[in-house]
């Protein structure tokens, strides 16, 4: 009676670990993190537009090096090492927990693939919202007049080249000298650079701007 007992849990521990759904990315296609590539030269802004003198760039960029990366440089960010595709219309963020799922929504230069989730920015005047080519959020408006975007979360653009994942990275410098004070604030996201975003610096930032590509190679 308690060898029938045992077999009966037995089988039911089975048959409920084969339904449990989840993500086991090994039956799929799978992406980690390689190196940097693609660099391409710096650029500069203020709000009236871009700066085309290449020497003043150069100098700019070399007073804040520190600030960005060459292709020995050690990329620190998991949610851009780790993806595993499930078909080319859908793709799997393995390197953040919880996992994310996303589809392709747009082909192009680059892909664009979004989650079905979105999370609300109250500040309408967040510069990353701006100056990517590609956008990741949509304007919302309360009947009140208020407005706010939702942000697609996770979203992630890439382009697949065979067995490689190029992902294009904005990181910047935003400086701001006035009335003997100094300001400095950075970042870096997931886009293509869109200078039409620089409309919303401040009259006396400067932006200074690097892109380049993560490269994920296929395990």
């Amino acid at each position: 009676m308690k060898q029938l007992l045992f077999l009966i849990l037995l089988v039911g521990l089975f048959s409920c670990k084969k339904e449990t759904p989840g993500y086991t990315t090994k039956q799929y296609t799978e992406f980690e993190y390689e190196k940097l590539s693609n660099f391409k030269n710096y650029r500069m802004f203020t709000k009236l537009g871009e700066i085309n003198d290449a020497s003043l760039v150069a100098r700019y960029a070399n007073t804040h090096s520190q600030f960005f990366y060459t292709p020995s440089s050690e990329f620190t960010g998991n949610e851009y090492k780790r993806f595993s595709f499930v078909n080319e219309d859908s793709i799997i963020n393995t390197g953040i927990a919880p996992v994310g799922e996303m589809k392709r929504t747009l082909v192009d230069a680059y892909d664009v693939f979004k989650s079905k989730y979105t999370v609300p920015v109250n500040d309408t005047n967040t510069l990353e919202l701006h100056l990517g080519k590609y956008k990741l959020h949509y304007l919302e408006t309360t009947s009140l007049g208020y407005s706010y975007f939702e942000l697609y979360d996770p979203a992630i653009i890439l382009k697949r080249v065979n067995d490689k994942l190029h992902l294009p990275i904005i990181r910047y410098i935003i400086t701001s000298t006035q009335d003997y004070s100094f300001s400095f604030s950075t970042g870096r996201f997931n886009n293509v650079l869109d200078p039409t975003g620089i409309n919303k610096l401040g009259d006396k930032d400067t932006l200074l701007v690097q892109s380049f590509d993560i490269i994920l190679q296929k395990k």
